[in-house]
């Protein structure tokens, strides 16, 4: 049965918690999750999107109309903006219902809005410099912001300083900016060099005077051995064809041959063409017999008299004289004496120029090749920031030797999370996390990702590192037991399923087990709300070609179920959203109805402009002597 978003009931009462219920949602891949988990957005198929408000219900779909795309960081604000691009080309944003282009620098070439803070203030994204093209010849994107307006617009796309070059000392093809620290002051992405093989992450910074700079993380990882890279030769250019060499004449009768040539059609005799009806009939029902016996394999020869086996013969050998007559024709056939002569001496100076330029390439490719069997490739996009700037996560791809001998492949793709400490400048490969793709980084730095399985048999599932820590790695259903098990058992109850995870060496059929088919998994910064991703791979007989997953965490458990009765300390919350507190207070939070945080103030004076938006809200407040009051508002 179609399973619908329901929206969670309210468990509001004295000593209860207040959160979100665990829900699936048919058809509708998870992309993106608002930081308070208000906003949740997916793709439909390719060109279609869907924006769903957790806390009102509400959904829009945007199809149709346009081919709607959406960006590899965060795309949702806290206010419900969406950004994107249109037509796999504009970058836009989605607001109130009404999708605006944003400003490029160069029309018609593909740009891209990636990132967006929760305030909405701040996108960041790639702008197209040319067309996508391998003969590209000059960089195809580079980074840039795009800044809110006092009219709620975004002005012109802010440039971001990049490098000019590739570690290779060629033109990169693309550089990104992916995502963006809470205070929209740090912004990192990746340059994508030359080839197209290597993907390795950069960083821009903003200093106290406004102006941006990047640098590159750890660079020494594109090439540990530090090859030295020879000059470049460019692409060879030059051209010698004989077609040079000949009047419009020859070259029209030449290409006339090569079109006959190619229109060369005479249909293979067949014994039957040479047998009376009722040779041919008894050839069949012979034939017939045969594949209800396998024996006695008739021939055709035995079914026709002398005189026509020597006409089909005949005809066999007069085929395959024409097939032989029609030979590729040969530009010298076309051509004068004097210009075979001149074309041979320009192939041999153009012989001796390719020869000098493929032994600079070999030298500049064997150069290439040894960096990528032994330094870093990240997956492209694939990067996240923590809110605070102090770490940056993403993830390694390796290709190895496939040591499976049931694999159609000779290599495979190996993939390990690596964390970047942007305080002390080290980092780490988790090579516990073995194939786990990362996709989010929590405020108390918890690593979130999905196992990728190399042989592409098993469904994506869902783990965690819990705050970097990579000798704790856990599927996310066991994280989530440790405070939740009713949560973590509606996860088994409802991802588990029967998936192919391997094949029989005798029969060749899969091999079906359990499979926890948990998805990719994004969560808000305190984890008080989860939300997966995955294609449905095992059952077949389902129409929904995706499903996703609302998870309540543990962010708002442990803080608004501490209810206690006060004398002498109180909340009061006008329409506004200004909140008037009564007595000494140490910390005041406040949750939507999704269970996340919307505003949180530590010692928190007698009167707090929140600037909230109307809606239905929780108000924690811890009072200096350990007393908690909580109420639920309508602002």
């Amino acid at each position: 049965m179609k399973k619908q978003l329901l929206l969670a009931a309210l468990l509001l009462c004295a000593g209860s918690t207040f959160a979100i219920e665990p829900q699936v949602v048919d058809d509708f891949y998870s992309v993106s999750l608002s930081p308070n988990g208000e906003w949740w957005v997916g793709q439909l198929d390719e060109a279609s999107i869907e924006i769903k408000n957790l806390v009102t219900g509400q959904s829009y779909v945007c199809a149709g109309d346009n081919e709607y795309g959406l960006g590899p960081g965060n795309v949702v604000s806290n206010n419900g903006i969406v950004i994107g691009f249109l037509n796999y080309n504009d970058p836009a944003y989605w607001e109130n219902g009404k999708w605006t282009l944003l400003p490029v620098v160069r029309e018609g070439n593909t740009s891209v809005a990636n990132g967006i803070l929760a305030d909405g203030s701040i996108i960041c994204g790639n702008v197209g410099m040319t067309s996508i093209s391998i003969d590209a010849t000059e960089i195809m994107a580079i980074p840039a912001l795009w800044y809110r307006q006092s009219d709620g617009t975004y002005g012109e796309p802010v440039l971001l300083p990049y490098p000019t070059l590739d570690f290779t000392g060629r033109i990169p093809q693309y550089v990104t900016a992916v995502d963006m620290t809470a205070d929209g002051k740090t912004v990192i992405g990746q340059v994508v060099d030359y080839s197209g093989n290597f993907c390795y992450p950069i960083i821009y910074t903003c200093n106290a005077a406004g102006q941006w700079t990047y640098e590159l993380l750890h660079p020494e990882l594109i090439n540990p051995s530090e090859i030295e890279f020879p000059e470049y030769p460019g692409e060879f250019e030059l051209e010698c064809s004989p077609e040079d060499f000949m009047s419009p004449e020859e070259l029209a009768a030449y290409n006339q041959a090569v079109d006959n040539y190619w229109s060369f059609d005479i249909p293979y005799p067949e014994p039957e063409q040479f047998m009376s009806d009722e040779e041919y009939d008894k050839y069949m029902a012979a034939l017939e017999q045969y594949y209800e016996t396998w024996e006695n394999y008739p021939e055709y020869s035995d079914y026709m008299t002398e005189t026509e086996l020597a006409i089909y013969e005949k005809a066999i050998e007069e085929y395959y004289e024409q097939v032989e007559a029609n030979k590729y024709p040969e530009y010298a056939d076309y051509m004068t004496e004097e210009e075979q002569v001149q074309y041979a001496a320009a192939k041999e100076i153009f012989d001796a120029a390719y020869d000098e330029w493929q032994e600079k390439y070999s030298e500049f490719e064997n150069a290439l090749y040894a960096c990528m069997d032994e330094g870093y490739i990240f997956l492209m996009n694939n990067t996240r920031i923590s809110g605070d700037g102090k770490y940056m996560i993403s993830t390694r791809n390796v290709t190895i030797p496939n040591d499976d001998p049931m694999s159609w492949t000779l290599f495979k793709d190996v993939y390990y999370p690596v964390c970047f400490n942007l305080e002390d400048g080290t980092y780490q490969q988790y090579t516990e996390a073995e194939n786990i793709v990362i996709s989010c980084i929590t405020d108390d730095y918890s690593i979130l990702g999905s196992f990728m399985d190399p042989d592409r048999l098993l469904p994506r599932r869902a783990y965690i590192i819990p705050q970097l820590d990579g000798d704790n790695v856990m599927p996310l259903e066991d994280y989530i037991a440790k405070t939740n098990t009713e949560v973590a058992q509606w996860m088994v109850n409802t991802m588990m399923h029967q998936v192919p995870v391997g094949i029989d060496e005798m029969t060749w059929d899969y091999i079906f087990e359990d499979y926890m088919c948990s998805g990719v998994p994004l969560s808000t910064p305190d984890m008080s709300l989860f939300v997966t991703g995955i294609e449905n791979s095992w059952d077949w007989d389902d129409p929904a070609y995706y499903f996703s997953y609302v998870i309540p965490g543990t962010g708002l458990t442990n803080g608004v179920s501490e209810v206690a009765d006060n004398e002498t300390c109180d909340v009061n919350v006008l329409s506004d959203g200004t909140v008037q507190l009564v007595g000494d207070f140490d910390s005041l939070t406040i949750y939507n109805v999704a269970g996340v945080t919307v505003f949180a103030a530590e010692h928190p004076a007698a009167t707090v402009h929140t600037g909230l938006t109307p809606g239905l809200y929780v108000v924690k407040a811890v009072a200096a002597n350990g007393s908690v009051v909580v109420k639920k508002v309508n602002i």
